[in-house]
């Protein structure tokens, strides 16, 4: 008997969009939109989905269980993309929300992201100098990680290492 191995899946054929903290001052965000969403889209707004701007909200808040989250940032993201790196300098509760701007300059979401919190531990949320994250953002070439892999710098996403 041979073991056979099925290959992974590229998509599951769901719109999903999922955060993790990869450590205390970056987020990290994978989604999938499916062609239906994007058809959705294109007959919606009538442009074709190679014209949409697409959007990423970072909300965040200081862990007040009644409190609202605001929007810490807003960042254009690449439309090939399906995963981005995300800098934060403060919050302990954070969610990615992922949009378009609208032809009125409007943002409209169109899938959100779980809810993710940082632990209470001070330590822990001191643990990356707010400078050094940024300065780990997009200027940064991809680091060979130990496994081979690559690891992908601060706010850049797997898509934009893809050949043109």
């Amino acid at each position: 008997m041979q073991n056979e191995v099925e290959p992974i899946q590229e998509s599951y054929g769901e719109n999903k969009l999922v955060l993790l903290i990869r450590d205390p001052g970056c987020l990290f965000a994978y989604w999938e939109l499916t062609q239906e969403l994007r058809s959705m889209v294109e007959q919606h707004f009538r442009i074709p989905w190679g014209q949409v701007q697409l959007l990423a909200r970072v909300m965040g808040n200081l862990n007040e269980p009644g409190q609202s989250l605001s929007i810490l940032n807003e960042t254009a993201i690449d439309k090939l993309a399906d995963n981005w790196y995300f800098p934060v300098e403060s919050g302990r509760r954070f969610q990615v929300i992922l949009g378009l701007r609208g032809p009125g300059g409007d943002f409209i979401p169109l899938l959100e992201s779980n809810l993710v919190e940082l632990g209470d531990n001070p330590e822990l949320l001191a643990a990356i100098p707010r400078k050094q994250a940024e300065d780990r953002t997009e200027k940064s070439p991809p680091i060979p990680a130990p496994s081979g892999d690559y690891e992908y710098p601060l706010g850049i996403s797997s898509a934009s290492h893809l050949p043109k």
